[in-house]
């Protein structure tokens, strides 16, 4: 009889007034669930029918729903009918799993942080000490390659501490309204000479929509789209790859992708892949990733990853689009 648009969105159908009128059983994918959904109807009292069914969509996938069923009574008591909802599993799962991971990250930056100022007290105390035996020691001195060690290795790990600590601001966003396109392109520019050294194309292909506007922090996100193509890039070193940036506009959204036709990345790692301190890479800190999907997340936005192994990744980053051009 109803139906609410949030949940036409799950089944993908366009408006409610498409399924008002369609027999419940046409959903189930599963005789057996619809069965026991009847049974409950028959046999309906107080309680909550619970129970975790297959639906068609209008696509003919399936979706996963957590359905609830309950009777509706007037104040009178008389029967009115049954109210159900249906949630979708996998969404609510990908929902919690963000909220998780952004929980670990913000406990991560704090814990990075702590530990880089504790490790630079003792090393500023070494810096101070290789200051002072410059003055004593000289190159032609048997202990002059050990300080030049130990002046490296310092250097080394002040850089890596700049690093950690740039990686873990979280400071708040400074919004304003940006064309997308035109940001994508300025941002493309930023890693473009990387690519070309490393006979990598970079081919865009955005959607030509002037109201195609996003409410961004423009720095802060530019640092999340330049991790994922360095990312894509490094990917694809020594393989005469192509990337391709994409924008479109859909249901609400703006939607960015970024395709590469690398390796791929194998199951087990793409769950690791947006992990703190989890890197493929030998070189890698492991926060690139971690920071890209933290920076989406506070624009209200969310990456997802889609990756076979031996033809390459898709990562897509939905943003919503500003308000004022919907």
């Amino acid at each position: 009889l109803e139906i609410s648009q949030s949940l036409c969105n799950i089944l993908g159908i366009r408006k409610p007034k498409d399924l008002v009128g369609t027999n419940l059983s046409e959903l189930f994918t599963n005789s057996r669930e619809f069965e026991a959904v009847q049974t409950y109807y028959q046999q309906y009292d107080d309680r909550v029918y619970k129970a975790e069914v297959y639906w068609r969509k209008r696509t003919n996938d399936v979706v996963k729903l957590r359905l609830l069923i309950s009777p509706r009574m007037k104040n009178n008591g008389n029967f009115l009918g049954f109210l159900g909802t249906g949630h979708d599993i996998e969404r609510d799962e990908k929902a919690q799993r963000y909220a998780r991971r952004h929980e670990n990250l913000e406990k991560t930056y704090r814990l990075t942080r702590s530990l880089a100022h504790e490790i630079r007290n003792p090393l500023t105390t070494i810096d101070l000490a290789v200051d002072g035996l410059k003055d004593t020691i000289t190159e032609h001195d048997d202990d002059f390659e050990y300080l030049q060690i130990i002046d490296r290795s310092s250097k080394r790990v002040n850089l890596l501490l700049n690093e950690l600590l740039s990686s873990s601001k979280s400071d708040g966003l400074e919004l304003a309204v940006y064309p997308l396109n035109e940001f994508l392109m300025d941002t493309v520019k930023l890693v473009k000479d990387r690519a070309e050294l490393s006979d990598i194309e970079i081919e865009t292909e955005l959607q030509t929509d002037e109201a195609l506007m996003c409410r961004m922090d423009y720095s802060k996100l530019q640092i999340a789209v330049v991790n994922i193509l360095t990312n894509a890039i490094e990917a694809l070193i020594g393989k005469q790859g192509k990337i391709q940036v994409l924008s479109k506009r859909l249901n609400g959204e703006v939607i960015i992708y970024i395709i590469d036709n690398g390796g791929g990345i194998a199951p087990d790692e793409q769950e690791l892949l947006f992990d703190p301190f989890y890197s493929s890479k030998k070189s890698g800190v492991g926060l690139g990733l971690t920071m890209s999907q933290s920076i989406v997340k506070e624009h209200h936005g969310h990456i997802d990853l889609e990756s076979t192994s031996g033809e390459g990744s898709n990562f897509t980053i939905k943003l919503p689009v500003f308000k004022d051009e919907l």
